[in-house]
Protein backbone atom coordinates (compact mmCIF):
# COMPACT_ATOMS: atom_id res chain seq x y z
CA UNK A 1 0.00 0.00 0.00
CA UNK A 2 0.98 3.17 -0.86
CA UNK A 3 1.78 6.29 1.49
CA UNK A 4 2.72 9.83 0.58
CA UNK A 5 3.80 12.52 3.08
CA UNK A 6 4.49 16.13 1.96
CA UNK A 7 8.28 17.22 2.52
CA UNK A 8 8.30 20.90 4.11
CA UNK A 9 10.38 23.16 1.63
CA UNK A 10 13.44 23.52 4.02
CA UNK A 11 13.85 19.74 4.69
CA UNK A 12 13.54 18.50 1.12
CA UNK A 13 16.56 15.77 0.85
CA UNK A 14 17.87 17.00 -2.20
CA UNK A 15 21.12 14.65 -1.89
CA UNK A 16 18.87 12.06 -1.53
CA UNK A 17 16.76 13.02 -4.58
CA UNK A 18 19.49 13.85 -7.14
CA UNK A 19 21.24 10.45 -6.22
CA UNK A 20 18.24 9.01 -7.84
CA UNK A 21 19.05 6.75 -11.10
CA UNK A 22 16.14 8.07 -13.22
CA UNK A 23 16.66 12.16 -11.73
CA UNK A 24 17.12 14.27 -14.24
CA UNK A 25 18.27 18.06 -13.80
CA UNK A 26 14.51 19.19 -13.51
CA UNK A 27 14.37 16.95 -10.38
CA UNK A 28 17.61 19.22 -8.78
CA UNK A 29 18.00 21.72 -6.06
CA UNK A 30 19.12 23.98 -8.77
CA UNK A 31 15.97 23.76 -10.73
CA UNK A 32 14.10 24.55 -7.44
CA UNK A 33 16.06 27.40 -6.86
CA UNK A 34 15.14 29.11 -10.56
CA UNK A 35 12.03 27.60 -10.61
CA UNK A 36 11.08 29.71 -7.20
CA UNK A 37 13.25 32.84 -8.34
CA UNK A 38 11.74 33.20 -11.80
CA UNK A 39 8.21 32.05 -11.38
CA UNK A 40 7.13 32.32 -8.04
CA UNK A 41 6.31 28.93 -7.58
CA UNK A 42 6.09 26.73 -4.10
CA UNK A 43 7.84 23.27 -4.20
CA UNK A 44 5.21 20.35 -3.55
CA UNK A 45 7.74 17.31 -3.05
CA UNK A 46 5.94 14.36 -1.98
CA UNK A 47 7.69 11.31 -0.49
CA UNK A 48 6.44 7.76 -1.76
CA UNK A 49 6.17 4.87 0.67
CA UNK A 50 5.76 1.47 0.19
CA UNK A 51 4.23 -0.35 2.98
CA UNK A 52 6.54 1.87 5.39
CA UNK A 53 9.84 1.47 3.09
CA UNK A 54 11.02 5.26 0.72
CA UNK A 55 10.96 3.97 -2.42
CA UNK A 56 11.05 7.56 -4.52
CA UNK A 57 9.57 10.93 -4.56
CA UNK A 58 7.76 12.83 -7.00
CA UNK A 59 8.70 16.26 -7.36
CA UNK A 60 5.89 19.18 -8.11
CA UNK A 61 5.15 22.62 -7.79
CA UNK A 62 2.21 24.65 -6.45
CA UNK A 63 0.70 27.55 -7.85
CA UNK A 64 -2.60 29.78 -8.84
CA UNK A 65 -4.29 30.87 -11.47
CA UNK A 66 -7.76 32.95 -11.30
CA UNK A 67 -7.19 32.13 -7.60
CA UNK A 68 -7.14 28.43 -8.41
CA UNK A 69 -4.71 26.21 -7.09
CA UNK A 70 -2.69 23.93 -9.42
CA UNK A 71 0.55 21.52 -8.84
CA UNK A 72 2.52 20.96 -11.93
CA UNK A 73 5.03 18.79 -12.63
CA UNK A 74 6.00 20.54 -15.08
CA UNK A 75 3.59 23.06 -15.87
CA UNK A 76 3.11 25.66 -19.58
CA UNK A 77 5.77 28.29 -19.28
CA UNK A 78 8.26 27.10 -16.96
CA UNK A 79 10.96 26.42 -20.11
CA UNK A 80 11.01 22.41 -17.94
CA UNK A 81 10.04 18.68 -19.82
CA UNK A 82 10.09 15.99 -17.68
CA UNK A 83 9.59 16.18 -13.90
CA UNK A 84 7.28 13.56 -11.52
CA UNK A 85 8.58 10.91 -9.81
CA UNK A 86 12.42 9.86 -9.34
CA UNK A 87 12.98 6.24 -7.86
CA UNK A 88 14.98 4.84 -5.36
CA UNK A 89 14.63 1.46 -6.46
CA UNK A 90 13.88 0.36 -9.85
CA UNK A 91 10.40 0.86 -10.87
CA UNK A 92 8.62 -0.74 -14.00
CA UNK A 93 6.36 0.72 -15.97
CA UNK A 94 3.27 -0.64 -14.59
CA UNK A 95 5.03 0.25 -10.95
CA UNK A 96 4.79 4.09 -12.22
CA UNK A 97 1.47 3.48 -13.23
CA UNK A 98 0.22 2.36 -10.22
CA UNK A 99 1.70 4.99 -7.83
CA UNK A 100 0.46 7.93 -10.40
CA UNK A 101 -3.43 6.81 -10.07
CA UNK A 102 -2.83 6.88 -6.15
CA UNK A 103 -0.70 10.13 -6.16
CA UNK A 104 -3.01 11.33 -8.21
CA UNK A 105 -5.95 10.81 -6.08
CA UNK A 106 -3.43 12.52 -3.23
CA UNK A 107 -2.68 15.64 -4.59
CA UNK A 108 -6.21 16.71 -5.97
CA UNK A 109 -6.69 16.79 -1.60
CA UNK A 110 -4.41 19.84 -2.80
CA UNK A 111 -5.44 21.66 -5.81
CA UNK A 112 -7.96 21.80 -8.44
CA UNK A 113 -5.67 20.54 -11.45
CA UNK A 114 -2.47 18.18 -11.31
CA UNK A 115 -0.52 17.56 -14.58
CA UNK A 116 3.15 15.74 -14.77
CA UNK A 117 5.04 14.74 -17.57
CA UNK A 118 7.11 11.61 -16.80
CA UNK A 119 10.24 10.63 -19.06
CA UNK A 120 9.91 7.62 -18.20
CA UNK A 121 6.39 6.67 -19.57
CA UNK A 122 5.06 6.32 -22.87
CA UNK A 123 1.92 6.74 -24.65
CA UNK A 124 0.82 3.45 -24.48
CA UNK A 125 1.41 3.21 -20.73
CA UNK A 126 -1.38 6.06 -19.85
CA UNK A 127 -4.16 4.62 -21.92
CA UNK A 128 -6.79 3.08 -20.01
CA UNK A 129 -5.57 4.25 -16.59
CA UNK A 130 -5.89 8.08 -17.62
CA UNK A 131 -8.35 10.06 -19.04
CA UNK A 132 -6.80 13.57 -19.97
CA UNK A 133 -3.51 13.51 -21.65
CA UNK A 134 -1.70 14.86 -24.42
CA UNK A 135 0.91 13.32 -26.65
CA UNK A 136 3.58 15.95 -26.82
CA UNK A 137 6.20 15.13 -29.87
CA UNK A 138 10.21 15.43 -29.78
CA UNK A 139 13.46 14.86 -30.85
CA UNK A 140 16.58 12.91 -28.94
CA UNK A 141 20.06 12.10 -29.95
CA UNK A 142 21.71 8.98 -28.94
CA UNK A 143 25.25 10.12 -27.56
CA UNK A 144 26.42 6.94 -26.50
CA UNK A 145 28.72 6.50 -29.92
CA UNK A 146 32.03 7.77 -30.58
CA UNK A 147 31.97 11.37 -31.72
CA UNK A 148 33.82 10.39 -34.97
CA UNK A 149 30.66 8.12 -35.47
CA UNK A 150 28.28 10.94 -34.18
CA UNK A 151 29.50 13.37 -37.09
CA UNK A 152 29.34 11.27 -40.06
CA UNK A 153 25.26 10.34 -39.15
CA UNK A 154 24.89 14.07 -39.48
CA UNK A 155 23.45 15.34 -42.82
CA UNK A 156 26.16 15.58 -45.17
CA UNK A 157 24.87 18.77 -47.15
CA UNK A 158 23.32 20.69 -44.29
CA UNK A 159 25.32 19.73 -40.90
CA UNK A 160 28.70 18.19 -41.87
CA UNK A 161 29.16 20.94 -44.67
CA UNK A 162 28.37 23.48 -42.67
CA UNK A 163 30.94 22.57 -39.68
CA UNK A 164 33.57 22.29 -41.84
CA UNK A 165 32.89 25.45 -43.41
CA UNK A 166 32.56 27.43 -39.47
CA UNK A 167 36.24 25.47 -39.01
CA UNK A 168 37.90 26.75 -41.83
CA UNK A 169 36.50 30.06 -41.73
CA UNK A 170 37.64 30.59 -38.56
CA UNK A 171 34.68 30.96 -35.97
CA UNK A 172 35.63 30.70 -33.08
CA UNK A 173 33.85 28.43 -30.09
CA UNK A 174 34.41 29.74 -26.43
CA UNK A 175 33.24 29.58 -23.17
CA UNK A 176 31.85 32.72 -21.64
CA UNK A 177 33.74 34.63 -19.32
CA UNK A 178 30.96 37.06 -17.83
CA UNK A 179 27.42 35.16 -17.07
CA UNK A 180 25.21 38.45 -17.07
CA UNK A 181 27.09 39.77 -20.61
CA UNK A 182 26.19 36.10 -22.26
CA UNK A 183 22.75 36.11 -20.92
CA UNK A 184 22.26 39.51 -22.65
CA UNK A 185 23.90 38.33 -25.94
CA UNK A 186 21.67 35.38 -26.41
CA UNK A 187 18.75 37.45 -25.63
CA UNK A 188 19.68 39.63 -28.42
CA UNK A 189 20.49 36.96 -31.03
CA UNK A 190 16.79 35.73 -30.07
CA UNK A 191 15.35 38.81 -30.39
CA UNK A 192 16.57 38.78 -33.62
CA UNK A 193 15.21 35.90 -34.37
CA UNK A 194 12.04 35.83 -33.41
CA UNK A 195 11.67 39.70 -35.17
CA UNK A 196 11.77 37.31 -38.52
CA UNK A 197 7.80 35.90 -37.70
CA UNK A 198 6.95 39.18 -36.45
CA UNK A 199 7.29 37.88 -32.79
CA UNK A 200 8.56 38.65 -29.30
CA UNK A 201 10.78 35.61 -27.22
CA UNK A 202 7.94 34.12 -24.65
CA UNK A 203 10.21 35.08 -22.24
CA UNK A 204 12.57 38.35 -20.95
CA UNK A 205 16.43 38.33 -20.52
CA UNK A 206 15.64 38.53 -16.48
CA UNK A 207 14.64 34.97 -17.33
CA UNK A 208 17.77 33.74 -18.92
CA UNK A 209 19.70 35.82 -16.04
CA UNK A 210 17.83 33.77 -13.05
CA UNK A 211 18.66 30.76 -15.15
CA UNK A 212 22.46 31.24 -15.34
CA UNK A 213 22.51 32.63 -11.37
CA UNK A 214 20.72 29.26 -10.14
CA UNK A 215 22.36 26.75 -12.11
CA UNK A 216 25.71 25.57 -11.10
CA UNK A 217 28.88 24.95 -13.68
CA UNK A 218 28.37 21.20 -13.49
CA UNK A 219 24.91 21.26 -14.51
CA UNK A 220 25.25 23.47 -17.81
CA UNK A 221 26.96 23.89 -20.91
CA UNK A 222 27.35 27.58 -22.38
CA UNK A 223 29.00 28.41 -25.33
CA UNK A 224 29.05 31.35 -27.94
CA UNK A 225 30.53 31.68 -31.74
CA UNK A 226 32.71 34.48 -32.13
CA UNK A 227 33.52 36.38 -35.42
CA UNK A 228 36.85 34.94 -37.19
CA UNK A 229 37.74 38.91 -37.49
CA UNK A 230 35.98 41.25 -35.42
CA UNK A 231 35.63 38.83 -32.83
CA UNK A 232 31.78 39.73 -32.01
CA UNK A 233 29.18 36.99 -30.63
CA UNK A 234 27.02 35.67 -33.27
CA UNK A 235 25.61 32.61 -32.12
CA UNK A 236 25.03 31.13 -28.29
CA UNK A 237 23.74 27.80 -27.20
CA UNK A 238 22.63 26.74 -23.54
CA UNK A 239 22.16 23.29 -22.45
CA UNK A 240 21.72 22.00 -18.93
CA UNK A 241 22.17 18.88 -17.35
CA UNK A 242 21.90 16.19 -14.50
CA UNK A 243 23.48 12.06 -15.19
CA UNK A 244 23.44 10.64 -18.51
CA UNK A 245 20.42 12.89 -19.89
CA UNK A 246 21.11 16.70 -21.75
CA UNK A 247 18.34 19.06 -22.58
CA UNK A 248 18.54 21.75 -25.24
CA UNK A 249 17.43 24.89 -23.43
CA UNK A 250 17.79 27.53 -26.15
CA UNK A 251 19.99 28.57 -29.06
CA UNK A 252 20.04 31.60 -30.78
CA UNK A 253 22.33 33.66 -33.73
CA UNK A 254 21.94 36.74 -36.19
CA UNK A 255 20.32 36.17 -38.93
CA UNK A 256 23.31 38.38 -40.22
CA UNK A 257 26.27 35.98 -39.59
CA UNK A 258 24.42 32.81 -41.01
CA UNK A 259 26.95 32.15 -43.69
CA UNK A 260 29.51 31.41 -41.32
CA UNK A 261 27.72 28.50 -40.22
CA UNK A 262 27.88 29.63 -36.55
CA UNK A 263 24.99 27.03 -34.89
CA UNK A 264 26.19 24.05 -36.66
CA UNK A 265 29.75 24.22 -35.09
CA UNK A 266 28.47 25.35 -31.66
CA UNK A 267 25.99 22.41 -31.81
CA UNK A 268 29.24 20.18 -32.60
CA UNK A 269 31.21 21.80 -29.68
CA UNK A 270 28.62 21.26 -27.00
CA UNK A 271 28.34 17.56 -28.02
CA UNK A 272 31.67 17.11 -27.04
CA UNK A 273 31.20 18.45 -24.24
CA UNK A 274 28.51 16.72 -22.87
CA UNK A 275 29.86 13.24 -23.59
CA UNK A 276 33.10 14.02 -21.15
CA UNK A 277 30.33 14.81 -18.82
CA UNK A 278 28.84 11.64 -19.18
CA UNK A 279 26.10 12.63 -20.88
CA UNK A 280 24.64 10.02 -23.29
CA UNK A 281 21.39 11.26 -24.16
CA UNK A 282 20.37 14.59 -25.24
CA UNK A 283 16.62 15.94 -25.46
CA UNK A 284 16.39 18.38 -28.37
CA UNK A 285 13.02 20.17 -27.05
CA UNK A 286 10.58 19.61 -29.55
CA UNK A 287 9.94 19.38 -33.47
CA UNK A 288 12.11 21.68 -35.55
CA UNK A 289 12.87 21.42 -39.54
CA UNK A 290 16.15 22.81 -38.33
CA UNK A 291 17.31 20.46 -35.60
CA UNK A 292 16.47 17.07 -38.30
CA UNK A 293 20.02 17.66 -40.02
CA UNK A 294 21.75 16.14 -36.25
CA UNK A 295 19.78 13.23 -37.91
CA UNK A 296 17.70 12.76 -34.40
CA UNK A 297 15.33 9.70 -33.16
CA UNK A 298 11.77 11.11 -33.13
CA UNK A 299 9.54 10.26 -29.80
CA UNK A 300 6.40 10.96 -28.42
CA UNK A 301 5.43 10.93 -24.52
CA UNK A 302 2.79 11.65 -22.65
CA UNK A 303 0.82 14.58 -20.64
CA UNK A 304 -1.33 14.21 -18.08
CA UNK A 305 -3.92 15.86 -16.64
CA UNK A 306 -5.88 15.40 -13.68
CA UNK A 307 -8.83 17.38 -12.89
CA UNK A 308 -10.93 17.33 -9.66
CA UNK A 309 -13.94 18.56 -11.60
CA UNK A 310 -14.75 18.48 -15.20
CA UNK A 311 -15.07 21.57 -16.14
CA UNK A 312 -11.46 22.33 -15.33
CA UNK A 313 -9.55 21.25 -18.14
CA UNK A 314 -11.75 22.46 -20.94
CA UNK A 315 -11.31 25.32 -19.21
CA UNK A 316 -7.37 25.34 -19.48
CA UNK A 317 -7.33 24.23 -23.09
CA UNK A 318 -9.81 27.13 -23.76
CA UNK A 319 -6.97 29.56 -21.70
CA UNK A 320 -3.87 28.22 -23.76
CA UNK A 321 -6.16 28.30 -27.14
CA UNK A 322 -6.71 32.28 -26.28
CA UNK A 323 -3.59 32.80 -25.32
CA UNK A 324 -2.02 31.39 -29.09
CA UNK A 325 -4.74 33.28 -30.56
CA UNK A 326 -3.86 36.62 -29.40
CA UNK A 327 -0.53 35.94 -29.67
CA UNK A 328 -0.67 35.69 -33.69
CA UNK A 329 -3.19 38.24 -33.61
CA UNK A 330 -0.34 40.86 -32.83
CA UNK A 331 1.73 39.31 -35.61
Amino acid sequence: MYKFTICEENDIPWTQIESCSDSNIFHTRDWMKFLIVCKGLKPFVVRIHLDEKLIGFFIGYKFKKIGLNIIGSPFEGWTTSYQGICSLYSLNKKQRISIYKKLSEFCLKYCILLQFSDWNLDNQDVIGHFFNFNFQRSYYLDLSPDIDILFKSFKQKSCQYAIHKAQKLGVKIQVPEHLHEFAEEYYNELVDVFSKQGLTPTYSVDHVKYLLDNISPCHRILLEARHPETNICIATIIFIYHNHMAFYWGAASYRAYQKYCPNELLMFEAIKQMKEAGVSLLEMEGIRPYKEKYNPIQYSKPQVLVAKYPFVIPMKKFAKKTYYYIRNFKK
